[in-house]
């Protein structure tokens, strides 16, 4: 192996790992070019079972590698949290019409090819632009609601058909909108920092642009397996290319594309949801509190061996987390970190980064499906906060559910 693999889990999970987890997991640390150590996260899937998130980070000075399967099926899908002010008191009784009023609130979006990539190039900022939003909600989004250099062009025109379909999804399988209640705070930091007041709902928007992302993921993956020629193909989850080669650079290009396109289909969900709102509860404000990926590719800065390195740091199943100082951070939150909300079926719980979590997986945190149980949640959130990944900012309870 290149590196280590670093474990973050219970005794327990470990012990549930599938043999098949355990062999990836030290397949990716033989990946060359990998710095620091291979990272396996504490995770949940969609459908409840275990999971790992990865965090894989390669050197963009010398030999950085454009990885597939370091970011999943699935790149750009996320997460977003947004404060209500709303006390859970006040929903029984509106809940059957909120439900009501955001299937309407959903209308269709419908753009031609320049349209879509428009979308794809702009991003949560195409978006705002366009009216659905406000401009303080890019503060609170990664890279500022817009990934620098997608390549629109890189994508297919299936790819672009697919991103429409996305687009019309509504609260179907691909996105879901979950409505919380704030139940026990841990800390100053949840009413300071971030507003969250014990008793009061918050809001939860999952989903990015599924179709676009698997046919991205896919039209790559056939590409760099085709370079293989008639050499022995390495399985398909090992497959990359040099970041800076043609094909690498095509493929970062397209997966920022994808990224744009997850923000805005975000930012869509978000719109409509104020203007439902507003119908059920009239003067409400949503304000968003930060949105960010799942499984992405980034370009980042972070010391490794004391230097600070400019690093292409894969993602899978797991959000980058920043703590308290960090320059990317709103000057507001500077002082906090930013929030991340983990949801399923019985609960969910508001995570903010730790000072120094930069060393511990570069600054990630393994993230759950929507079939988590309460104890499987709870598992990831006491975890993390014991291995200085992250702290509990609360614990949220369910009350209303759409989509995915």
């Amino acid at each position: 192996m290149q590196v280590p693999v670093r474990l973050y889990a219970t005794r327990a999970a470990v012990r549930r790992m599938a043999a098949s987890e355990r062999a990836r997991l030290e397949a990716m640390a033989c990946l060359p070019g990998l710095v620091g150590a291979s990272h396996a996260l504490l995770g949940v899937a969609r459908d409840g079972g275990p999971a790992i998130g990865r965090v894989a980070a390669f050197d963009l000075d010398s030999a950085a590698a454009a990885w597939p399967g370091g970011v999943g099926p699935d790149p750009g899908r996320g997460t977003r949290l947004l404060r209500t002010g709303i006390a859970a008191s006040a929903l029984p009784g509106r809940a059957e019409r909120l439900a009501v009023e955001l299937r309407r609130a959903l209308a269709p979006v419908e753009l031609g090819a320049h349209g879509l990539q428009a979308v794809l190039e702009g991003g949560a900022r195409w978006a705002v632009a366009q009216g659905w939003g406000e401009a303080a909600d890019l503060r609170r989004i990664e890279d500022g609601g817009r990934a620098a250099g997608a390549e629109p062009h890189a994508v297919s025109a299936l790819g672009l058909r697919r991103f429409a379909q996305d687009l019309d999804d509504g609260w179907g399988d691909q996105a879901a909108l979950q409505l919380l209640e704030v139940q026990q705070v841990f800390g100053d930091d949840a009413e300071r920092g971030f507003g969250l007041r014990r008793g009061e709902l918050v809001l939860g928007v999952q989903g990015g642009a599924r179709g676009l992302a698997r046919q991205v993921s896919l039209d790559y993956l056939r590409q760099m397996l085709a370079r293989a020629g008639s050499r022995p193909a390495p399985a398909p989850a090992m497959v990359w290319v040099d970041a800076g080669s043609v094909l690498g650079q095509r493929y970062l290009g397209a997966l920022r594309a994808v990224a744009n396109g997850a923000m805005a289909r975000r930012q869509l969900l978000t719109q409509a949801a104020r203007q439902a709102f507003e119908h059920v509860f009239p003067g409400c404000r949503l304000e968003l509190l930060h949105d960010g990926a799942s499984s992405s590719c980034r370009e980042e800065v972070h010391a490794v061996d004391g230097h600070l390195r400019r690093l292409l740091v894969h993602r899978c199943a797991a959000a980058r987390l920043l703590a308290p100082g960090h320059p990317e951070l709103p000057a507001d939150m500077a002082a906090f970190g930013h929030p991340v909300l983990l949801a399923g079926r019985e609960s969910g719980h508001v995570l903010a980064g730790c000072p120094g979590n930069s060393h511990h997986a570069l600054a990630s945190l393994g993230m759950a499906g929507a079939g988590a149980s309460g104890r499987q949640l709870d598992a990831i959130a006491l975890g993390t906060e014991a291995a200085g990944l992250a702290r509990r900012v609360a614990r949220l309870l369910p009350r209303l559910r759409l989509g995915g």
